[in-house]
């Protein structure tokens, strides 16, 4: 009876066992370099309806600016839903509408002009969007019911909840508080079930005050929240503040009243914010990196 020669078929084995490792290594490489995915942010005020009366041109310089950027999540206020729809059609994105209007929105009085009757705020994603969700908030006007709505990027490294609002004017401080509070809470629920979320808008208060203290997390004064802010390298040397640049272009007295908010707990870093000027709109463009993990 003839033996077999273990000796010999040992280093068969050895490099068998060594190709599994190559292939193995080989096949994760996708996923090790989707761990830490880079994302490009832009947040805008469009004022589609009330400084251009619904047209185009606005439409096609938001989408110059995502294109240009190559933004990966973006949120819109103030937007009809016609030009929401060709910057869709320009930048390719995925994107959900959130209407805004009241029952009195077509009034000769009231600033909506968009040719199509349909306004409010919109969110657009290299990711596909799903389950979108809209949360009326208290103090609705008989123009305008002021809204968060939120949809689920899926296709990212890992989820994403992205979401947007438009807080109402100055004038009425209580309205403010309560818009911000029942806001807020809609959307840390994401965050407290391990969702990486992303929260533009418009919230017409600067950064020191303290209706956002819900927002801010610990780490920054007073604050009390979940999340980072995109420009929050504001301080001096860069240090952490809950400052940044004027997003009112108009008057930039006013300050930072455009944020994008982005979960604190560990699913974002990295984030830096820039602010630049627009050519139709009452407001700057907010945008900035950030990198998902």
């Amino acid at each position: 009876m003839i033996r077999p020669d273990i000796r010999a078929a040992r280093p068969v084995r050895l490099l068998l066992f060594a190709l599994l490792l190559v292939l193995a290594n080989i096949l994760a490489l996708p996923q090790m370099a989707r761990a830490d995915e880079a994302h490009r942010l832009l947040q805008f005020n469009m004022a589609g309806s009330a400084l251009n009366a619904g047209g185009n041109p606005v439409a096609d310089d938001t989408a110059n600016s995502i294109n240009s950027q190559d933004s990966t999540i973006v949120t819109l206020n103030e937007v009809c839903y016609s030009q929401f729809s060709r910057i869709r059609s320009l930048t390719g994105l995925f994107g959900f509408f959130v209407e805004t209007n009241g029952p009195n929105s077509g009034l000769p009085s009231f600033s909506n002009r968009c040719s199509d009757s349909r306004f409010g705020n919109a969110a657009l994603s290299t990711s596909s969007l799903c389950c979108g969700q809209q949360l009326v908030l208290p103090y609705p006007s008989s123009t305008e019911v002021r809204k968060v709505g939120c949809g689920l990027a899926g296709s990212f490294f890992r989820p994403v909840e992205l979401c947007v609002t438009h807080i109402r004017p100055p004038g009425a401080e209580a309205e403010i508080n309560a818009q911000i509070s029942e806001a807020t809470d809609y959307v840390n629920s994401w965050v407290l079930n391990d969702r990486a979320t992303v929260f533009g808008g418009d919230f017409n208060k600067t950064p020191p005050s303290s209706y956002l203290n819900r927002l801010y997390a610990p780490h920054f004064v007073n604050g009390s929240g979940l999340f980072g802010e995109i420009d929050q390298h504001c301080g001096p040397g860069g240090a952490l503040g809950r400052c940044g640049d004027y997003t009112f272009q108009s008057n930039p007295a006013v300050g930072k009243i455009d944020y994008i908010w982005l979960s604190s707990d560990g699913t974002w870093c990295c984030l830096v914010g820039t602010v630049s000027d627009s050519l139709r709109s009452d407001h700057r463009v907010l945008r900035g990196t950030a990198r998902l993990r």
